[in-house]
């Protein structure tokens, strides 16, 4: 049960002190005021059904019609709050029974009214639809002028959740001009909040700022504080859709400061992570963290829901995108998807910032597949026009030239439907620009650097911080090839100072990292010093005893001394005896000892084996599971693409705009499926690779193809390749099969380029190159780490021999490797040079 504070428990207390001493109407009406006021305050839902349950009790009792049909909206009302949406519809339905049986028809709106906003939160909006016309003819047959504008606002959101916008704004201008007749504050308010929530998703920013800023008046002058803490987010978050990065974090910093006045711990959840989208996309990543971070610590104590959470970690990946950590921004993107799977009120968003998040790792196949999905996932036309964008851009990259001319196609129609003709060139919202912005790089990745540049003119500098970046390095890059060596150097000036601006602010996000750091690991010490003095006074006692131990061990042995000398002659015998018997017991423990170090060494080998099995499946893991959900959610969103289009296909008028959709349909279906190819054949090779080499052969030696072992072994280490940019290539003649043990030479290479990829910090090389000589196969590993120092290169063979940090092995990797190619008859040997990087030579026998 939420907490209840005292003066609510007071309030509660001296209501139910009048219930005692009550009865008949007044009892009922008691009853009510309890249920309401437990269901207004969220005090407690359970309490306030059962208040109203009494009421009705009551009222039944005394025989009043309109106490029993009021009681009965009043339940209908708590039990379509805590989602027993059908058990509430029967309710409310029997209430409006009882009110018009009792003639008592503002009740009967207001069943009407409460029926329709439970299914609509049901998401039954025909039945909702049905319910909410009722109401309105009632009020507007009996001018109830302030329900009329409240079910007129239930009317627009009910057309919003089946996307009909265009009604819905229709709707809504009706409302505002019965607010226009009949004033009303604070449903004006409601209202215009609504309405700005709408033009808002419609692109119409300047609109939604004009109503939103009414509401936010509304809200002062009533000193409403959580309606203007919401107006406030609304505004900012208009703001943020325009383009005013700038403006709307001035905005949410309000909401945040009002939010923290009345402890709205999920206001304040949502605020800050808003905040931190703010200062993301003028490029200030380290306010941008800590501010994630204050959110991710609020989290802690107190959820902000779903969504919230969701919008955190979305916010959280596009900021590690934005530093490079790619790993860390799959996790939280993922997260963060993981979260919001059932609400799916972000999905589209969180696949469209990992489609970007693809684009960067120039991965434009995965990239195009995620904005695929984000496609089905949400039909607002903001939303399908950022996505259409995007995907424009992915198939300029992929040079899919007609199929990206397609859907920019498609966006400059949706805005000369918003704007006229002359709004595709007229840029006026973020969408403009950000289809002249494709519109340059579709121009550029065709060749046609002159057209490109003057998009990108248009643009230049009304993006937000990354795309400004962006920007100017391809107008840097079409002037250089266009020959204009003056408006080059002007564009590159203006990237650098962008990118000089991004690595002061990556030294700061990694200096407030580095403080965490710190802070983190001074607390380790300090819980290891206090170990370590746990450790010492246990030590200190330790050697009292040892002490203690010695000097009586010394009188022993003086006693014993005197003790053997007298009676030297007569114990010569027992002590040859005992001699005997004390070397054989030594020998009995050396080999007792020389057992324990062979099983000992056999479980270090088992662990390095299980560490090298560890990298192979984490790689097998990465690389299987993508293609696995390409595969899965590509025929679920087919399934979803086909039912489109059936349903278009039923029709017998084809309008152009229905054809268009056909074609659409068409085109999204093509990508699906060619999507889908793909990422069964990544699949297929894997698996069937995995299948050949890396199953236990039980020492079985058969032909193998050598070529197959070493492609695998760098697919397992794919991702750790990847994430640090290294560069790999095999390069070969005719390669004969070999008798191997495949999963063992398998192993082997492993090792082997397992060290070559953790001796390259980032962006090197590795290099394979395979000749045949004589009777031997020879496969040579350079690579250009940091090469071994030459006083270690003699080691490098000894088991448990090791230059690397704890955790990273163990010293067994190239042992191993000697060994199993030993085994085969084989050889290896090792050439570094330190900073320059080393090579691997193994000779195998043909």
């Amino acid at each position: 049960m939420p907490r209840v504070s005292e003066a609510q428990q007071v309030n509660v207390d001296s209501l139910l002190a009048a219930v005692g001493k009550q009865s008949g109407k007044d009892l009922m009406t008691t009853y009510r005021e309890l249920s309401i006021y437990c269901l207004e305050d969220k005090i407690d839902f359970d309490r306030a059904l059962v208040y109203a349950r009494r009421s009705d009790s009551v009222a039944l009792t005394i025989h009043s019609a309109s106490g029993h049909a009021d009681a009965l909206c009043l339940q209908g009302a708590i039990l379509s709050q805590i989602e027993r949406g059908e058990e509430a519809a029967v309710v409310l339905k029997a209430g409006e029974e009882a009110a018009r049986a009792a003639s008592d028809t503002l009740l009967v709106e207001k069943c009407l009214r409460i029926l329709a906003r439970n299914y609509l939160k049901m998401g039954q909006h025909e039945l909702a639809t049905t319910y909410i016309n009722k109401a309105i003819a009632t009020d507007k047959r009996y001018g109830f002028h302030r329900e009329l504008v409240f079910n007129l606002r239930t009317k627009a959101r009910i057309r919003m959740g089946v996307f009909d916008f265009e009604e819905a704004k229709k709707i809504f201008d009706e409302a505002v001009y019965q607010l226009k007749v009949h004033p009303d504050p604070r449903t004006s308010m409601l209202v215009f909040e609504s309405y700005a929530t709408l033009l808002h998703d419609l692109n119409q920013f300047n609109d939604a700022l004009h109503y939103i800023e009414q509401s936010v008046a509304i809200a002062t002058a009533l000193k409403d504080t959580v309606a203007l803490a919401n107006g406030y987010n609304i505004q900012a978050t208009i703001l943020k859709a325009s383009g005013d990065y700038r403006k709307s974090h001035v905005f949410y910093q309000k909401a945040l400061e009002l939010n923290y006045s009345i402890n709205n711990l999920p206001g304040m959840h949502r605020n800050l992570s808003n905040i931190s989208d703010a200062y993301y996309h003028t490029g200030d990543l380290k306010n941008a963290f800590i501010t994630l971070d204050s959110c991710i610590r609020l989290s802690a104590k107190h959820s902000g829901g779903h969504e919230t959470e969701a919008v955190m970690r979305t916010n959280l990946g596009m900021v590690y995108t934005a530093i490079g950590d790619y790993e860390q921004a799959h996790r939280v993107l993922n997260d963060a998807h993981k979260i919001d799977f059932d609400s799916q009120r972000n999905d589209w968003e969180i696949y469209y910032r990992l489609a970007a998040l693809f684009e960067k790792e120039n991965k434009p196949d995965s990239a195009l597949f995620m904005n695929l999905l984000g496609y089905q996932k949400d039909v607002r036309e903001s939303s399908r026009q950022v996505l259409r964008l995007q995907r424009a851009k992915i198939l300029s990259a992929l040079h899919r030239m007609d199929s990206a001319a397609y859907y920019l196609n498609q966006v400059r129609l949706a805005l000369a439907r918003r704007h006229g003709p002359e709004g595709v060139v007229q840029v006026q919202d973020r969408i403009q620009l950000n289809y002249l912005l494709v519109l340059a790089f579709h121009e550029q990745q065709a060749g046609n650097v002159q057209d490109a540049a003057l998009h990108y003119q248009k643009v230049a500098g009304k993006l937000d911080f990354w795309d400004n970046m962006e920007t100017f390095k391809a107008l840097y890059a079409c002037y250089k090839a266009g020959n204009q060596p003056a408006a080059a150097l002007t564009a590159f000036e203006s990237y650098q100072q962008l990118r000089d601006s991004i690595n002061n602010n990556l030294a700061l996000y990694h200096q407030f990292e580095s403080l965490t750091r710190f802070r983190t690991l001074e607390k380790e010490k300090e819980n290891a010093q206090l170990q370590a003095d746990k450790i010492a006074s246990a030590d200190r006692v330790r050697n009292t005893y040892t002490l203690a131990a010695a000097v009586a061990g010394v009188l022993l042995m003086l006693a014993g001394f005197y003790f053997y000398t007298s009676r030297k002659n007569q114990k010569a015998n027992e002590v040859l005896t005992l001699n005997n018997e004390e070397k054989e017991r030594q020998r009995l423990r050396a080999e007792d000892a020389l057992r324990e170090l062979k099983e000992t060494e056999a479980q270090l080998i088992l662990a390095e084996k299980t560490s090298t099995i560890g990298q192979m499946i984490a790689g097998i893991a990465h690389e299987v599971n993508n293609p696995l959900n390409f595969i899965l959610s590509g025929v679920e969103a087919l399934r979803e693409r086909m039912a489109d289009l059936k349903n278009v296909e039923d029709h017998s008028n084809k309008t152009p705009e229905v054809k268009a959709e056909v074609d659409e349909t068409l085109a999204d279906i093509d990508l699906l499926t060619d999507t889908i190819g793909k990422g069964a054949s990544r699949t297929k090779i894997i698996i069937d690779g995995l299948l050949k080499i890396s199953r236990d052969h039980g020492g079985v030696f058969s032909s193998t193809n050598l070529l197959e072992n070493l492609d695998m072994a760098l697919l397992f280490l794919k991702p750790v390749i990847a994430q640090k940019n290294i560069t790999t290539s095999i390069t070969h003649g005719e390669v004969p099969l070999l008798t191997l043990n495949a999963g063992e030479i398998n192993q082997a290479f492993v090792n082997i380029l397992l060290n070559a990829v953790q001796a390259i910090s980032m962006k090197g090389t590795i290099n394979i190159h395979i000749d045949t000589l004589e009777d031997n196969i020879r496969i040579v590993i350079r690579d250009s780490g940091q090469g071994i120092a030459p006083e270690n290169l003699n080691k490098i063979f000894d088991p448990f021999f090791t230059t690397k940090e704890v955790g990273r092995g163990i010293g067994l990797g190239l042992s191993i490797a000697r060994k199993i190619i030993a085994n085969h008859g084989g050889t290896i040997h090792i050439d570094s040079e330190q900073n320059t990087g080393t090579t691997v030579t193994v000779m195998l026998p043909c």
